[in-house]
């Protein structure tokens, strides 16, 4: 992780380093301050996405946040400090190690007859672990450490390019735009990976407490006949079992029944999920038609869509999304240029002539727009007014 920070050190003071990344936020529309607070409300997203995976698209119609006393700025904030101040608490709590203790057999002395056999057969064997209760502190302290550093992994990877550095597209020498894209799901593919450590051992720790709490005293765990060792949700050692034990006492469900369930009910409502975005990659019509849905007032996505259908030869849908386009953000010259392409096709030299001029208005060293305009005024001079 130090290879990219360390990459733009290079041998540059830290007001070098201040400055480059305040040039790389100048190219952009968004001053670096509203960079900043809007990633508060980014990293958040980021998180609801990865559990909850609802309205994903390819390009978000982001707002920008000015303010850090906004409501959801302020709120965002919060959340993550708190996240980050739980990974901290994690990291410095202090555990006091236990060693294994050999555990009296509860039958033998309900009876009253306790022997050296049951005591052998009851003895724990070294280094296995029998019920979860029963667990080390030095075990839980290495799960607890390993949240913590999943939570670590998470804000340093994501402070590459979320939270310091602004990433800019390369909109800028061929548009005369600065732009600056807030979010991008491939942004948190490595930090995604803290999450799944942190959000897994989590998950693992309560399901299982969950089940030890079913399941705690002597009587439901080992049966009075036997002296076997027994697995975390009452079942002894080569009793197989589906679930755990499907009712208790008072005859309610617990929650080893429910735990496969939930769990697979997750799993199938993931899968079908991946399964239909998937399938919505696959085709790609339909899956520009997804992003403008989902972000109507970005002309990028209006552009893209448009090139979609002009090399599918639909040139009569590409030329309504190269308008709406033009509409969105009319100093932009990549519509206006294919518009006039498209009209220089179809045979309509009036209309391409007039989008090549705009487009060069817009950028004058637009060499492609050039060359076609060039072509028009002398080919079909006599043709245009």
């Amino acid at each position: 992780m130090l290879i990219i920070p360390l990459s733009l050190i290079e041998n540059k003071s830290v007001s070098g380093i201040i400055t480059d990344i305040h040039k790389t936020a100048g190219t952009a529309a968004v001053p670096l301050r509203d960079y900043l607070l809007t990633e508060l409300r980014v990293m958040v997203t980021y998180i609801r996405l990865f559990f909850l995976p609802i309205n994903e698209t390819l390009d978000y119609d982001y707002p920008i946040y000015h303010s850090f006393l906004n409501r959801e700025v302020f709120l965002s904030f919060l959340f993550l400090l708190m996240i980050l101040g739980f990974g901290i608490y994690l990291w410095l709590k202090d555990f006091k190690v236990q060693r294994f203790k050999n555990v009296k057999n509860p039958a033998a002395e309900t009876a009253g007859r306790q022997t050296a056999k049951e005591d052998t057969l009851w003895q724990r064997p070294q280094g296995v672990l029998l019920n979860l209760n029963d667990q080390p502190s030095t075990f839980k302290l290495f799960h607890l450490k390993l949240i913590s550093f999943g939570i670590f992994w998470f804000f340093i990877t994501s402070s590459v390019e979320t939270i310091f550095i602004p990433i800019s597209p390369d909109l800028v020498s061929m548009t005369g735009i600065p732009a600056v894209d807030v979010i991008f799901d491939h942004r948190i593919y490595l930090p995604s990976i803290g999450i799944i450590i942190a959000s897994s051992i989590t998950l693992f720790h309560a399901f299982m407490h969950r089940g030890e709490a079913e399941g705690r005293s002597a009587s439901e765990l080992i049966p009075m006949h036997t002296a076997e060792p027994v697995l975390p949700g009452g079942s002894p050692v080569g009793v197989k079992q589906c679930g755990g034990t499907a009712k208790r006492k008072n005859g309610s469900f617990s929650f080893p029944t429910i735990r496969p369930c939930l769990l697979a009910t997750i799993i199938i409502a993931l899968s079908i999920a991946t399964y239909q975005r998937n399938a919505l990659w696959g085709n790609e019509i339909s899956f520009w038609e997804d992003v403008v849905r989902k972000s109507p007032l970005k002309a990028r996505d209006h552009n893209n869509l448009g090139n979609t259908y002009y090399d599918k030869g639909l040139n009569g849908n590409a030329i309504e999304q190269y308008q709406t386009a033009v509409r969105l953000q009319s100093d932009w010259v990549i519509p206006h240029f294919n518009l006039g392409q498209i009209y220089f096709f179809r045979g309509e030299m009036e209309k391409a002539r007039s989008e090549f001029e705009i487009t060069l208005q817009i950028n004058p060293q637009y060499y492609e727009a050039q060359r076609f305009l060039n072509y028009i005024t002398k080919q079909y001079r006599g043709q245009i007014n």
